[in-house]
């Protein structure tokens, strides 16, 4: 028996390895033999990209990809008190267990993603788990549960004294893109908003790049309402996110 407990711990940065499509996340891997109790307190998960390859076709793609991944269907798993910001996984959930063993309390998800199953923790109790020489490119193929977030705001972040009564911002500011849209930087590939720096080279058309020269409104902890827009023919399945009077252009060459 194994007894796992993670307390005041940060995941964050981690970056699925686009070339090894089976990479499922930070990929905590344990087997149904195992009798594994896992705890995870006051830990917060920031930041973690596990994404489609856009490279590669549809039929080599795996099917989901989560932060966890516990394979072991005796397993004990539990997650409090904790937060998941500005993640990025697809298919089922933001964790995901074959054991039904599965207890969660004051958690806090930002932003949700409803492309998901499940916005949380997905079960696929009941799957037929495979032999230990296949688990790399092994994935289920259905959830058989899911369990949501609970918590209204994250529990790791201490209020302020004389909290205002709801999220402000600085006069004059517009919101426009989310930190969570993609855009191509030479030599670095797709990266998000969010983490572009002063001097990249960003695509702004056909094989034409320009500068960053400054951001002109740049709010990290500002709250907003979002337009998602969803294409059909893209990989990454991850909406376009601006504010609602924001300019798109869009075929013709006009722009809305």
């Amino acid at each position: 028996k194994l007894n796992v407990t993670f307390t005041d711990c940060l995941f964050e940065g981690n970056d699925g390895p686009l070339w090894f499509p089976a990479l499922n996340g930070l990929a905590l891997v344990f087997l149904p033999d195992d009798t594994v109790n896992l705890h995870f307190r006051r830990c917060s998960f920031k930041n973690n990209f596990f994404a489609r390859d856009p490279a590669l076709p549809p039929d080599q793609q795996p099917n989901a990809k989560s932060l966890l991944r516990c394979l072991g269907d005796t397993n004990r798993i539990v997650v409090e008190d904790s937060c998941f910001l500005d993640n990025e996984v697809y298919g089922f959930g933001l964790l995901l267990s074959a054991s039904p063993n599965i207890e969660v309390s004051n958690n806090f998800i930002d932003p949700i993603d409803n492309t998901l199953s499940c916005e949380f923790f997905a079960t696929i109790v009941g799957e037929a788990l495979p032999d230990t020489v296949e688990l790399a490119t092994w994935a289920p193929t259905n959830v058989t549960g899911c369990l949501v977030s609970d918590a209204a705001e994250c529990p790791l972040l201490a209020p302020t004294s004389a909290p205002s009564a709801s999220p402000t911002t600085a006069p004059g500011f517009s919101i426009c893109f989310s930190g969570r849209n993609t855009v191509e930087v030479k030599g670095k590939g797709a990266i998000r908003m969010k983490d572009l720096n002063i001097g990249d080279s960003v695509m702004v058309g056909d094989n034409q790049y320009e500068p960053v020269y400054s951001f002109g409104h740049v709010n990290d902890i500002a709250k907003t309402n979002y337009l998602q827009f969803f294409f059909t023919d893209s990989l990454l399945h991850r909406p376009l996110e601006i504010s609602g009077d924001h300019m798109v252009f869009v075929e013709g060459y006009r722009a809305v």
